[in-house]
């Protein structure tokens, strides 16, 4: 299967943090890049669910769904690492190394989910199916993280949990939104709630200076309203 690409009509503004759009010169959103990242993570998970399906209908041998998985697992995680940085080029040795312990960390549930199929302990149907789907999702996560660390690297001190809309949100992301902003790592991260590979949640960050400024601001309007 081909690897997971992060589209390439976007550049990196590394000073900002942003990606700018090549075409029309203007800024990529934080919707809009949440958006072009669920795309990579669900085209992903649906080229892991086709594995999965030409397996259990006999047109794939075990062996060839393992090591697809296998190749698909590292190409998600690698893409939506590059994603969060702006490309491969803007990673550096910690930022690899997170990486390489994801993929690490993914392969060994991998081979226990294997090691099940191959023994008879998962069934070769729909729970194979939705079972290996889940492996693409879960690079929603590993991008989530890495802008984690990008952002706290960058200064930002507060982050806060922001619900995907018309995602199907579990009982912890609603729990963690309602928080507002807190101080940066103390959230539950995205893929460590109730819902797991299928979070679609994301994690906004500031610093906590920009609170002040905007609380700031809004005594001095308050302020000019009373005189």
């Amino acid at each position: 299967m081909p690897p997971a690409q992060v589209p390439d009509k976007y550049t990196w503004d590394a000073l900002r943090r942003v990606y700018i759009n090549d075409a029309t010169g203007k800024v990529v959103t934080p919707w809009q890049q949440r958006q072009i990242g669920l795309r990579i993570v669900n085209k992903s998970a649906a080229a892991m669910k086709q594995l999965a399906e030409d397996y259990v209908e006999g047109a794939a041998s075990f062996e060839e769904w393992a090591v697809g998985m296998r190749e698909a697992v590292k190409s998600v995680h690698s893409a939506m690492s590059q994603f969060a940085y702006g490309g491969k080029a803007q990673m550096g040795v910690a930022e690899r190394g997170r990486l390489g312990a994801t993929i690490r960390d993914q392969y060994k549930y991998l081979s226990q989910f294997a090691l099940e199929v191959e023994a008879g302990r998962v069934e070769v149907g729909d729970a194979l199916i939705a079972r290996s789907e889940m492996y693409g999702k879960a690079g929603w996560a590993t991008y989530q993280d890495q802008v984690g660390h990008r952002e706290k690297h960058a200064g930002m001190d507060e982050e806060r949990s922001f619900l995907e809309p018309d995602a199907d949100h579990c009982q912890d992301c609603f729990d963690e939104a309602s928080i507002g902003w807190a101080p940066i790592g103390s959230l539950v991260p995205i893929g460590s709630r109730q819902c797991v590979a299928r979070c679609q949640c994301s994690m906004e960050y500031r610093h906590s200076s920009e609170a002040e400024d905007a609380g700031a601001g809004e005594a001095e309007d308050a302020g000019a309203e009373a005189a």
